[in-house]
């Protein structure tokens, strides 16, 4: 039987050391022990790394589990997650056994499928080293959550044919943008389309193709006067009820706009 032991010394002209030791009795052919035969090595450059590999890993699991943003390391040929990150636990609403065993196209959204295998296929071939793309996810609810995705090229001892993702969940962004895009075309108030939107609808519609085109065009009398009676509450409570009016009576296929604080217009091509 073998025994080892590890040692450190220190002296004047050297730094700390670590020796490996190992002893063993060297017998005879009759079985008696004749001395003891042994090797030692200086163990020190490999503690070093092995420690400083340590402190690399912690550093690293502090990074991945603390992060606010959502990390994940996918195998790219399965599509299976392998590592995941509480972040992305919570982005996606499916725990962490519930993301190993699925693959990602499960829980993304349809619009945006096509377009991450066209990137992961590049970076399979060597084309590219990593993407970036805005995408939605489907929670377990049915709703959805946007995130900006980056996606690199990962490989360590254990995993070779992998990526890691990190996810920021821009829900809120998106939906803002969303509201912004809205008002652009639309009237605030009631929903309808503003001039804007409704001079650029009268060009498109005005071809052969949606002639005959016609146009209604109205107003609401009294306004000021219910503004001045009753207050601008009540005028706004009034021409909301008129833009609900011609939105049940102009039918789908055709378009309500309001021009001005008491104006309406309605186009109907083939009409």
């Amino acid at each position: 039987m073998k025994y080892g032991k590890e040692l450190s010394f220190t002296s004047d002209s050297v730094l700390t050391k670590n020796l490996k030791t190992f002893k063993a009795p060297f017998k005879k052919q009759d079985g008696s022990v004749m001395g003891i035969v042994g090797y030692s090595y200086d163990s020190s450059e490999v503690k070093n790394k092995i420690k400083g590999l340590e402190v690399k890993l912690s550093r690293y699991e502090g990074v991945f589990n603390d992060s606010p943003v959502g990390i994940a390391i996918y195998n790219t040929v399965s599509g299976r997650a392998l590592e995941i990150n509480s972040a992305f636990n919570e982005i996606t609403g499916r725990s962490t056994e519930e993301l190993l065993a699925l693959p990602w196209e499960s829980y993304s959204h349809g619009a945006e499928i096509q377009e991450n295998h066209h990137y992961l296929d590049l970076m399979v071939e060597g084309k590219i080293e990593g993407f970036n793309m805005e995408k939605r996810f489907i929670r377990p609810d049915g709703s959805i959550v946007w995130v900006d995705m980056t996606i690199k090229k990962y490989r360590d001892e254990i995993n070779k044919d992998a990526h890691i993702v990190m996810a920021l969940d821009i829900t809120s962004r998106k939906e803002a943008e969303s509201r912004a895009k809205f008002y652009y075309d639309h009237d605030a108030l009631t929903g309808l389309y503003n001039r804007k939107s409704g001079d650029e609808k009268l060009l498109e519609l005005d071809k052969p193709d949606y002639w005959p085109l016609s146009i209604i065009v109205a107003d609401a009398n009294g306004l000021k006067v219910t503004n001045d009676a009753f207050g601008h509450i009540e005028g706004d409570r009034l021409i909301k009820k008129l833009a609900s009016i011609f939105l049940t009576f102009i039918g789908e296929g055709n378009y309500v706009v309001r021009t001005g604080g008491d104006e309406f217009m309605a186009i109907l091509p083939n009409t």
